[in-house]
This record gives C-alpha cells, sequence and structure tokens, in this order.
C-alpha cells in the first residue's frame, strides 16, 4: 500500500502512543524542588525538651552544665567523697514543651579519664577498680513548688508518671531526677577529676 503524507503522521502517533503506555507516564529520573524550613535554637529550659538543674551545680548559660567539684558552682566543698554515695535529690528536672507525649526517657554516659561506668541499682564498683557509679533516677513522689530553684519553680505539676518505665510524660509535665554517685571501692583519690559526658534521649509517640 502506498502512504501518503496524512498516513504517515497517523503512524508515528500510534508508535509514540503505544510506546508511552510501554514506559508509563510518570517515570522521571530525578526531581528537584526547594521547600522552606525554618528552625530557631532555644536554651535548654525552653527547648521543645526543657531541662533544668539544681541551681548551685549548674554553671549557668544556655545549656546544663553541672560542676560537682569547686570553683565555678556555689555549693562549697572541694568535691565527692571517697568511698562513699553521694546524692542530690533533686539534682535535674526534665519537661515536656512539646505537643507529643514523652513515651520513654533514657540516659547514656560517657565518663572521660581512665575511669569508668557501673550500673547503679545496689551495684557498686569492686574494690580496687577504676570505676564510679553514676545514675541519673526517676522520683515519682515529687511535686514542684516556687521552693526548688529551678526555673521550673512556677509550675506546682505533680510528677506522678515515670517516662523511664515507658510512662507517658504529656505536654507540660514535668519529671524529677535525683543524681548518685558511688565511689565505694573505686580508685578515686583525693585528686582525682572526672568529666561525665550524659546523653539524654526522649522518644515520642509516632
Amino acid at each position: 500500500m502506498r502512504m501518503n503524507r496524512r498516513n504517515v503522521l497517523v503512524g508515528l502517533g500510534t508508535i509514540v502512543a503505544g510506546g508511552g503506555a510501554a514506559l508509563g507516564t510518570g517515570a522521571f529520573s530525578s526531581v528537584e524542588a526547594e521547600r522552606t524550613v525554618t528552625v530557631e535554637t532555644a536554651g535548654d529550659a525552653n527547648a521543645f525538651l526543657g531541662l533544668d538543674a539544681d541551681n548551685a551545680y549548674d554553671v549557668g548559660g544556655d545549656t546544663v552544665q553541672l560542676n560537682l567539684g569547686s570553683g565555678e558552682n556555689d555549693a562549697g566543698g572541694d568535691g565527692l567523697n571517697i568511698n562513699a554515695v553521694t546524692k542530690w535529690q533533686p539534682m535535674l528536672a526534665i519537661q515536656n514543651n512539646g505537643t507529643q507525649n514523652v513515651t520513654g526517657l533514657s540516659f547514656g554516659y560517657e565518663i572521660g579519664g581512665d575511669f569508668s561506668r557501673v550500673a547503679l541499682n545496689s551495684v557498686s564498683p569492686d574494690t580496687d577498680t577504676d570505676e564510679i557509679g553514676i545514675e541519673f533516677q526517676h522520683r515519682s513522689d515529687y511535686t514542684f513548688g516556687d521552693s526548688d530553684g529551678f526555673e521550673h519553680g512556677s509550675s506546682t505539676t505533680s510528677n506522678t508518671n515515670e517516662p523511664s518505665g515507658g510512662n507517658s510524660l504529656t505536654s507540660t509535665d514535668i519529671a524529677a531526677y535525683d543524681l548518685l554517685i558511688d565511689t565505694r571501692g573505686s580508685n578515686v583519690d583525693s585528686s582525682t577529676s572526672l568529666d561525665v559526658t550524659v546523653t539524654i534521649t526522649a522518644s515520642t509517640q509516632s
């Protein structure tokens, strides 16, 4: 059959349409699109996960930094007792300033120098070892009031939840944590200086 110009155009159109159906009309190799995300930072007291510490040991600034030795704090004394358990009640306040429930809070510890951490909960360092025990322990029976020395002091929220046990810390709720440090049996002496980094992890509802 002899093909005129109109027949050629129709024939090519059919081929293109068929090819498009075979390849899929939504196929693409890349997409680049610009969007705007506005991010602001805040100090620990006003961040999504609000953190505040006993003013006597917090060296100040926008981030919580505890100094349990001499020099920068207002507590007096030069440091921890050797071969003893030292406890602060409470040392740390954590407030959920976000819109989602916090379903779990956990703490991780990294100790610089030659000393390592051991878990507490009735476990103390072994005799004559380079270990100390350190733990932030949740207290479920604490109510925040105006005399606590925390920036959260205007709140009277009762700390009835236990985030470390997986329960919910709803928005604006505050949790109190005691700090325990155990040097029993350890090689800590009057010349020991410990640098501890604490990592706080908060999990929210999915």
